[in-house]
């Protein structure tokens, strides 16, 4: 009877394996033929055109790969897989057509539009569904051959060589790999926002809207220049500055992914990726605050991760409090959307971990209280300007972009109420006509709030606060389905796959426009600002062909970052999602933003992936550590009781 049993449970588990084989090569099937043909549904019969064979050899190879692995997955690695691949078929269906249409009315505009997002869906689905197996997989089987208690007894060889001296030796690499970047693009790379902040540092007229920090730092290296009539010494001086300290940042993050004892070849591709790939060396020679920010950013979410890995112990000694002080300090002080980063951070770890709670609430109180007196007292002594408009108005991009999508497309038949809501947040600020709805539809950009900063009332709308949110509410209740279509086109770009976002918006070496105010850039002329664009281009199209273009798609965070917390879940460490809360309100509060995709407001989020990959997935087991000799006494007792 025992003997039948066990036979028929075999069979099941052969047909059911069986079975998994049959449906991977169906879906593997349907992969190849979405990814690799290009699709002209038409109204009639439907007609392919096969790409590249190389490229669909390829696909079709994961393919069978994939078909390996489903054949040796387990149910609840399925289901955490199916959940992934499902969100990311999504994304990749719904970024398709808010990319084409500008909104979400596209999926269902024809039966062959349809039919389209429904194979993205079902290729991307089934492609993310075969990498995420792998990459378990994968995890696994390094996280084996390199766990054991042995590894834990001593340090090995490298973690004793980067604890002493060997970090700076690690930080010196790292900047040289940068200096030819900084050498050549001398003085540096610039976008919009540095001009505006050295405007107000040579004009001294200086707002509270900008991160006093920066201004500050912009300032001391303007002035070490000799802010005379010549900047280009200044802003050199700041971008080396700047340079030295984010290979500072990275070497350091580097040192605790080795202390934390990742793998070695995670650690050996994270420092290849740091050094070579040029999209961190060119954030290092940009004057922009969110290159620091990224650096605090890294450090914080790092002091993070040694507070829950070591159980507390980090936080007890005054180098690591001081550390982490530090580092919630700059990443509060050098952008604004660094205050609810460590809010968030800060509630949840107490809530979730009970380790020397008491350190790590002191250090999160003398981290608010350290931001609060410095950027206070620092503003009032440059004598910094309180402009309130700046700062609700930033903080209201999803709500204006609804309203002008509504009156873009239903303008003439609002309400009397809705429309005389609108005439107060819209009007003519250079004095050129009245309101009218089609200056608002000429003006609505969905992907870009900056057009119609012209016609908005920016004082009523930061004088009438509740008007306004009663306003908003009232309009998105009438038109639901366009208030959701704003929102979902104004920030598709962080977390479409499709999404390329770096060269276009950089200016190399370009200092002549600070002619205005009187001053000057020297060596810089038109042909040679030219050609080192042309460089800068040239440089980045390469590595975009490479296998290290990834980098230079801004939703790549998003989605490792969906990943990880699928990832966590499925090995039953939900706590550890707290970990990952930094990247999520990072995420969320670019989602928000003034344009739906700027690689520079989530360069952030590309200086903890390593971090993070290193942590959640290429960490060795744990459950292998020695018992502490307190701890084994205890456990002696114990049993002798």
């Amino acid at each position: 009877m025992t003997e039948r049993i066990e036979r028929i449970a075999e069979e099941n588990r052969k047909g059911s394996r069986t079975a998994r084989i049959l449906i991977s090569c169906v879906l593997s099937f349907v992969s190849v033929a979405t990814f690799h043909m290009r699709m002209d549904i038409l109204a009639v019969r439907d007609s392919f055109v096969p790409a590249e064979p190389v490229g669909t050899l390829g696909f079709a190879v994961l393919a069978m790969l994939g078909c390996l692995a489903l054949a040796r997955t387990d149910r609840r690695l399925s289901v955490h897989a199916g959940v992934f691949s499902c969100i990311f078929g999504l994304w990749e269906a719904l970024g398709y057509t808010f990319e084409t249409y500008q909104g979400i009315y596209g999926i269902v505009a024809t039966t062959d539009q349809m039919a389209k997002t429904g194979l993205k869906f079902m290729g991307a689905a089934w492609t993310a569904f075969v990498i995420f197996v792998l990459l378990v997989r994968a995890a696994e089987y390094f996280t084996a051959k390199s766990s054991g208690a042995e590894k834990y007894d001593e340090p090995g060889r490298s973690e004793k060589f980067f604890s002493g001296k060997g970090i700076f030796v690690l930080w010196a690499v790292i900047f040289a790999c940068w200096l030819p970047y900084f050498i050549h693009w001398y003085p540096g790379i610039f976008f919009s926002d540095s001009y505006i902040i050295m405007r107000q540092v040579i004009t001294e007229e200086y707002t509270r809207f900008s991160p006093i920090l920066h201004l500050l730092f912009v300032k001391a290296c303007m002035t070490a220049g000799g802010m005379t009539a010549d900047i280009t010494a200044g802003a050199g001086i700041y971008v080396l500055i700047q340079t030295i300290a984010m290979s500072g940042f990275f070497a350091a993050a580097l040192r605790k992914m080795i202390r934390w004892r990742v793998h070695g070849a995670a650690v050996i591709g994270t420092f290849v990726c740091l050094a070579f790939v040029p999209v961190f060396p060119i954030f290092a020679i940009t004057m922009s605050k969110d290159t620091i920010f990224g650096g605090f950013f890294l450090m914080f979410v790092c002091c993070l991760i040694d507070y829950v890995g070591t159980r507390g112990n980090s936080i007890r000694s005054i180098s690591g409090m001081f550390i982490f002080i530090g580092s919630a300090v700059g990443m509060m002080g050098f952008r604004a959307n660094g205050l609810p980063i460590f809010l968030a951070a800060v509630v949840l770890v107490l809530f979730l971990y009970p380790y020397a709670r008491k350190h790590f609430a002191f250090a999160g109180a003398a981290s608010w209280i350290v931001f609060l007196v410095i950027t206070n007292t620092a503003a009032t002594a440059i004598d910094a300007y309180d402009n309130d408009n700046d700062g609700f108005i930033s903080s209201v991009t999803v709500p204006v972009q609804q309203i002008a999508r509504v009156v873009s497309l239903h303008g003439e038949e609002l309400s009397d109420g809705n429309q005389e809501f609108v005439e107060n947040v819209f009007t003519d600020r250079q004095g050129e006509g009245a309101y009218a709805p089609g200056m608002v539809a000429e003006a609505y950009n969905p992907i870009l709030i900056d057009p119609l900063y012209r016609w908005l009332n920016e004082d009523w709308i930061a004088g009438n606060k509740t008007l306004f949110l009663k306003g908003w509410l009232s309009l998105t209740k009438d038109y639901p389905q366009d208030a959701i279509t704003a929102t979902l086109v104004n920030g598709y770009g962080y977390w479409w796959p499709e999404i390329r976002d770096l060269g276009d918006n950089f200016t190399a070496g370009k200092l002549e426009t600070i002619d205005t105010f009187g001053l000057s850039a020297t060596g810089y002329n038109a042909e040679s600002m030219q050609q080192r664009s042309a460089d800068m281009n040239t440089l980045i199209a390469f590595f975009s062909a490479s296998p290290f273009g990834i980098f230079f798609r801004v939703s790549l965070p998003a989605i490792a970052g969906l990943f990880l917390v699928v990832l966590t879940t499925y090995r039953k460490r939900k706590r550890e999602l707290a970990l990952l809360v930094p990247l999520i309100v990072l995420w969320t509060t670019c989602l928000a933003g003034p344009l739906n995709a700027e690689y520079r407001y989530f360069f952030g989020a590309f200086c903890i992936l390593p971090v993070l990959a290193g942590f959640f997935f290429f960490k060795r087991r744990e459950t292998e550590r020695p018992i502490s000799p307190k701890r084994n006494r205890m456990i002696n007792r114990t049993e002798d009781i």
